[in-house]
């Protein structure tokens, strides 16, 4: 057993441990994790508006809403980018401005091929990509994401209308 706990620190930790080096270099990290986080400023956009459009976004975009906190201006959601790249968006309010956080990426992966399947999920920061292709993958993950971060911002810059 002691040997069988040795080779796994040996050979799966330098494994996470180069993913993680690897994506840093292509996606923004914070104590170890990715996220993207930033407090955008509004033109003086009430936070009664604000909640509004992003409770609308969420409700179009995600499948589950976590947290919808009213009196502290605070919705936590659940979804994915693209059907293997789930996430969780943290949104604050306040008069003026708000902050999103999108954080806890997980890789997940079905295959039932050939009636054998196998179901993968684990964090994105352990995911690894083998061969000369990878920077080109974690650029394609940080656009679709950033893009995907560009639709949330607009969707708060632009007003519900209400007059169909």
């Amino acid at each position: 057993m002691k040997t069988f706990t040795f080779l796994l620190l040996v050979f799966i930790l330098p494994n996470t441990l180069n993913a993680q080096n690897e994506l840093s270099d292509y996606l923004p990290f914070k104590n170890g994790k990715i996220i993207y986080s930033e407090v955008v400023q509004t033109n003086n956009t009430s936070k009664v508006k604000l909640y509004k459009r992003a409770k609308r976004y969420l409700a179009l975009k995600y499948d589950v809403i976590i947290l919808d906190d009213n009196d502290k201006n605070e919705l936590i959601a659940k979804g994915y980018i693209y059907p293997t790249l789930w996430h969780t968006v943290k949104i604050q309010i306040k008069d003026g401005r708000y902050k999103y956080e999108f954080t806890n990426f997980r890789w997940i992966a079905f295959d039932v091929s050939g009636g054998t399947g196998f179901h993968k999920n684990k964090p994105f920061e352990e995911y690894y990509v083998l061969g000369r292709g990878k920077g080109l993958a974690y650029e394609e993950i940080n656009e679709k994401i950033t893009d995907f971060i560009y639709s949330f911002i607009t969707a708060m810059e632009t007003p519900i209308d209400y007059n169909w």
